[in-house]
């Protein structure tokens, strides 16, 4: 199992595995929906096989926490210890123009004017936690502020699919310095590290089902159609019936997509507004809020990262999509094995947290990844170009900002 959590087929394959083995365990599944439903899974694994055969890179987590953090330069440091303070200091103004949603869960997708841009900035708090192990050596308090408002920031927005992302980040960091040989040989710190990674395991669905239930109250309350397709209803299952409304609510947030998509597919209804208005966000105005498409139950609306891709033209473009997802995270996780360094660790952290939610909606072919993505090359293009400008022995540049080690 260690060996398969370094492939490139992990990060992809385990999520799409588990969200279909709940999708056939929580819904009467029809042969059409199964029909697309292989064909979604189908289409995927052999992309990532086909990836996997080509670049063949692994990650060794047991060195993996080492060669990311044991020499990264000071400039590094510096400039991306400015980034966590600048998303911090910018989170005041996200509340004045964007409103404080915790206190009015109803506007958690509201944003106004200027606040819209705030909060693409705000959003990146899920990078504070990779800076505070950066910086945890010589500044102990900030790196636990950092740590702090990377939860925080999330839970006062209502932003579960944020705070999803702080957790991915920190439960991965964990596990890498779990894995590491130099924290093997100090027990008590150790320790500190697999009690870290419980504590994640328990908190995050306790912290995610609370926020749904605040934000969303009795909307996970639906009616079954039993073994039939009738619009204002799910198909459910007698499994699902009998779990508690908590586990009800993550049931619904990890299989309703492949149920829209599935479903929606075996329709053959088509609306490029979907895709357009997603790949045109300074024109939305001229398209519809939301879009009609002809889903079971409206207010999940929702339908993995390829729906959009679906609704413009069928399966063939749904393929193309899933091809350059495929092909993005191969050239990152490439990138990463290659370089060890501290932005395509960045680069690594963001790209398989998009594997892990593919399955759930548009996180991928949107302007605010792209735009994620380039910052973090001008960061590190910067942060050359410090070094480069500075006459000081600042380390080792490497490809990736950090060290090269193999």
């Amino acid at each position: 199992m260690s060996e398969m959590k370094g492939r490139l087929s992990f990060y992809i394959m385990l999520p799409v595995i588990v969200q279909f083995a709940m999708f056939y365990l929580c819904f009467n599944v029809t042969s059409e929906m199964f029909f697309y439903s292989l064909f979604y899974g189908g289409s995927i694994f052999f992309l990532v096989c086909f990836f996997e055969l080509l670049f063949r890179k692994k990650i060794n987590y047991t060195s993996l926490y080492d060669n990311v953090y044991n020499n990264i330069a000071p400039i590094d440091k510096f400039v991306l210890k400015l980034l966590g303070f600048f998303v911090i200091a910018l989170f005041p103004l996200d509340v004045y123009f964007n409103g404080f949603k915790l206190l009015n869960p109803a506007t958690y997708a509201e944003f106004y004017g200027v606040g819209r841009f705030i909060r693409h900035v705000t959003t990146m708090c899920w990078m504070l936690v990779p800076i505070a192990y950066i910086i945890r050596a010589k500044n102990p308090w900030v790196a636990r502020l950092f740590i702090v408002c990377s939860i925080l920031l999330p839970i006062m927005m209502i932003d579960r699919n944020r705070l999803l992302m702080s957790f991915f980040s920190y439960f991965v960091i964990l596990y890498a310095r779990f894995r590491s040989h130099t924290i093997r040989t100090r027990p008590g710190e150790f320790r500190r590290v697999k009690f870290g990674l419980y504590s994640l395991l328990i908190l995050l669905p306790t912290i995610f089902v609370i926020i749904g239930f605040y934000r969303s109250g009795t909307s996970f309350s639906i009616d079954s159609s039993g073994d039939r397709i009738i619009y204002g209803k799910f198909p459910l299952t007698d499994f699902f019936e009998m779990m508690p409304p908590s586990f009800k609510q993550i049931l619904l947030y990890i299989t309703s997509p492949i149920l829209n998509f599935t479903h929606v597919a075996s329709t053959g209804f088509l609306n490029d507004q979907f895709l357009l208005s997603q790949i045109s966000p300074f024109s939305r105005d001229a398209y519809p809020v939301y879009p009609f498409s002809p889903v079971l139950i409206v207010r999940f609306n929702v339908g993995t990262e390829f729906y959009p891709f679906l609704l413009y033209g069928g399966l063939p473009y749904v393929f193309i999509a899933m091809f350059f997802v495929v092909l993005t995270f191969s050239v990152v996780f490439y990138w990463f094995c290659k370089s060890q360094g501290v932005y395509a660790w960045l680069l690594f952290l963001k790209f398989a947290y998009l594997m892990l939610f593919l399955g759930f909606a548009p996180q991928f072919y949107i302007l605010f990844n792209f735009m994620s993505v380039v910052l973090i090359f001008i960061l590190y293009l910067f942060s050359a170009f410090l070094k480069f400008s500075m006459p000081v022995n600042t380390g080792k540049t490497s490809l990736g900002g950090g060290s090269d080690r193999k």
